[in-house]
């Protein structure tokens, strides 16, 4: 049991990390990319690996085995992202792997999975229908390969790491970004060891665990010229494919006129400046830059002087030091490369380096781990609580929720309600995407960008992503004159704008007119239950009263006898009192009115409606010469 426990005790991380994941799948919404993902993955896997060579820059793999997955499981949105987050699992547990392989002891393999799973960068990445989450598993397996081969140093190590770099050309370009910082780390390594052997020091950045075994200097570098002769060996089919869509890349972005450094992609890249670095520090640390800077910190210090706190030289703290050094080169080499390759090279933006965020992870879970014992647990108890109270701030906030707007219309729909789209950005395709699946097929038929083309409808669901746009706001005004609104979906700030507005005209077509003035057209009963009835009364006036009257709501039984009532003035939406003498002329006027049956009554009742001065008690009489109108027969439970 001994054996297996840190094993066990990883699963039980892992477990937490999969939950909080597969929990903010509800809260995570989609993206143009993602939608395309979708889109291309829905036919044949040759439609999918031509698309990727022919009509975008991206290599085939994750495409492929995307499809795949939807092959065995469906494609819905919650199973695609449960894809990336089966790929995140798996890439967890090799992080569990890599900290106890490089530091010796598995609880940095469970302090980096808790450093991860707090982290905004590795969750807004772990959840995309994209490949970051197949890259970072990519990159963890590469760097665990290139570790196994500077440790083991022989020929088959180094031709499995090249592998590890034919997987990354397969999967995204911009992985390169990693093969160099490990070369850059290795070719350091070497001179650093090199060095200090002649100078007769111990390395701080050793290349292998074993300080006996003899450094073969030559070896080492034909053999990782090997590892990368293999991978572009094996990536040889895929070049011609590559060189088309970097010419094609070219001329697309120098035609648009926002192409930018030598080549690239300009339209989906930031420059190099501090607005950059700083929006990618914020990312990776959670809104913590201060943060996670200072636990880096920390974890350079104590490595480098791990001997004096422990008053002695710790087993295996020169293996720490060298696995901290890559873990380093890795969360911070990627990013500083990529960064200035940008500034000749149209390469950086955050998702394109979204592995480094691994290699912090396990930076910081080192750093922790590696804390006096008396520290280390509350240590990494507040570096999780601050990032996750920093979450929130660097998740995205400009992605339209779609999904959730068309479910909550969906859920309120009636039949016969119509869309009035009005600006309501249908050139999206992920909104297209998003109604297929979560608007009501009849919903979306009866849809119409002419408010003339639905003038029988009685609700009508106004559509816009441009609510300020005055031209709507008219058009909004001209509907909602007999149709006023009920009900808001969505929502129009600095984040996002997309509204979804019930308006609603009165149920009949002509109106029962008490008196001379008082036009009342119609009545909705909301709910009915054994202990209320929620209606809705909607009158309009064409001259307003010259007195104001009390509108009585009367609940009567099977005889006619009263058992109920709600009277007095109408309450517009049941919020604002509007006496009958205040109403405007040709306004409608909604009433929310609630009545109480008796306790323990059960039966037929009947809801009457009557109109009366409140100050003499005398009513209104309708043309029939009667002074109360018959409304509904309810059964009550």
């Amino acid at each position: 049991m001994h054996r297996h426990r840190g094993w066990i005790i990883a699963l039980c991380f892992l477990f937490a990390v999969a939950t909080f994941l597969i929990h903010s799948i509800h809260n995570t919404y989609m993206r143009d990319d993602e939608e395309i993902a979708m889109r291309v993955t829905r036919g044949d896997l040759a439609f999918a690996v031509w698309y990727q060579a022919e009509q975008d820059v991206h290599p085939p793999l994750w495409f492929s085995t995307f499809w795949l997955w939807r092959q065995a499981v469906g494609d819905g949105e919650f199973t695609s992202r449960i894809y990336s987050i089966y790929l995140t699992v798996l890439t967890l547990a090799l992080v569990y792997r890599i900290g106890r392989s490089w530091f010796g002891v598995p609880r940095y393999g469970w302090f980096a999975i808790a450093a991860l799973g707090c982290n905004a960068y590795f969750i807004i990445y772990a959840l995309e229908i994209r490949p970051y989450a197949l890259i970072m598993l990519v990159a963890s397996a590469s760097m665990l390969a290139f570790w196994h081969w500077l440790n083991a140093q022989t020929w088959r190590s180094a031709l499995l790491y090249g592998l590890t770099v034919t997987l990354t050309l397969y999967l995204h370009y911009f992985m390169t970004f990693l093969v160099a910082a490990q070369t850059l780390y290795g070719a350091l390594g070497m001179m650093i060891n090199a060095g200090n052997r002649h100078l007769g020091r111990n390395s701080a950045m050793s290349l292998q665990p074993n300080a006996h075994v003899p450094l073969r200097r030559v070896d080492l570098p034909l053999q990782f010229l090997s590892a990368i002769g293999l991978a572009l060996l094996l990536w040889l089919p895929w070049l011609p494919v590559f060189v088309n869509q970097v010419n094609k890349l070219i001329s697309i972005e120098s035609a648009s006129g926002q192409a930018r450094g030598a080549a690239g992609i300009g339209t989906t890249t930031q420059a190099t400046s501090p607005e950059a670095i700083l929006g990618l520090l914020n990312l990776a640390s959670s809104g913590q830059p201060f943060l996670l800077l200072a636990v880096i910190g920390i974890g350079m210090v104590v490595l480098v002087y791990e001997r004096t706190w422990q008053g002695h030289a710790p087993t295996g703290a020169q293996q720490r030091r060298a696995a901290y050094h890559l873990a380093l080169a890795w969360g911070l080499g990627v990013p500083v490369l990529a960064l200035l390759v940008n500034l000749v090279v149209a390469v950086y933006t955050p998702r394109y380096v979204s592995y480094l965020v691994i290699g912090l992870g396990i930076a910081v879970g080192a750093a922790l781990a590696v804390l006096p014992p008396r520290w280390r647990w509350s240590g990494l108890a507040v570096f999780v609580t601050l990032n996750m109270i920093g979450l929130p701030t660097q998740l995205p906030r400009d992605r339209v929720p779609f999904r959730a707007l068309f479910q909550q219309v969906s859920a309120a729909a009636q039949p016969g309600d119509a869309l009035l789209l009005d600006h309501a950005d249908l050139g999206n395709n992920v909104l297209h995407w998003q109604v297929a699946r979560y608007l009501t097929p009849n919903l979306w038929r009866s849809r119409s960008e002419d408010p003339a083309q639905i003038p029988d409808a009685r609700r009508i669901w106004f559509v816009t992503a441009e609510w300020f746009n005055p031209a709507v706001e008219e058009t909004f005004r001209r509907v909602e004159s007999t149709h006023p609104l009920q009900e808001v979906v969505g929502k129009c700030d600095r984040d996002w704008c997309y509204l979804l507005q019930l308006l609603e005209g009165a149920p009949w077509d002509s109106p029962q007119t008490f008196g001379e003035h008082m036009a009342f057209w119609g009545i909705d009963i909301d709910a009915v239950s054994a202990d209320s009835i929620d209606v809705r009364l909607w009158w309009r006036v064409e001259a307003a009263p010259p007195i104001n009257y009390s509108i009585g709501l009367h609940l009567l039984d099977a005889n006619g006898a009263l058992i109920a009532q709600n009277d007095g003035p109408i309450r517009d939406f049941g919020v604002q009192v509007v006496e009958t003498s205040t109403m405007q002329p040709g306004k409608l006027y909604m009433d929310r009115r609630t009545v109480t049956p008796p306790n323990n009554f059960v039966g037929d009742a009947e809801l009457s409606l009557v109109v009366y001065d409140a100050q003499t008690g005398e009513r209104l009489r309708l043309a029939e010469g009667v002074d109360a109108l018959r409304l509904k027969t309810l059964t009550l439970p």
